[in-house]
């Protein structure tokens, strides 16, 4: 099946995939894909070229993952375990976060005056290492106070 040898040829690390076809009348058939989740996470998807995107799932939607996305999910499902260290720049996010109890990576940008590639980097850690929460959506991921 073609799709099923697309899947196998685009998705780094493999996925397993079970698909089934369904005869609804005549000439017409539902083909169902059944997928289950990565133990390896991120799963990218290698389009043309050296082009890859991130895909993950967040409750009943597929969303393209953003960097922070991308790097949470490596560090929550790496080898290693997540570390970071506890300066000026955290205690500016998380007294951020708590007086707001969420917020978008460009308001923190805004509220820490942290320059993005590092308040990036930094989110990254605090939320791979559950200091905050985390949660994907359409436009930007909102980090979470866990207080």
């Amino acid at each position: 099946m073609l799709i099923r040898k697309a899947i196998q040829k685009h998705c780094r690390p493999g996925i397993k995939v079970k698909s089934s076809i369904i005869k609804v009348s005549g000439k017409k058939w539902v083909v169902v894909f059944e997928v289950w989740p990565s133990k390896r996470k991120p799963v990218r998807f290698k389009g043309s070229g050296t082009r890859q995107v991130v895909y993950i799932r967040y409750q009943d939607k597929t969303l393209q993952a953003s960097r922070e996305a991308e790097g949470i999910l490596q560090l929550k499902f790496g080898n290693n375990a997540v570390s970071f260290s506890y300066g000026d720049m955290e205690n500016k996010i998380l007294k951020a976060l708590d007086g707001r109890r969420q917020a978008s990576l460009e308001e923190l940008k805004m509220l820490t005056g942290i320059v993005e590639p590092m308040l990036s980097h930094k989110l990254i850690h605090l939320a791979a290492a559950n200091v905050i929460g985390w949660k994907p959506l359409d436009r930007a991921d909102i980090f979470l106070s866990v207080v």
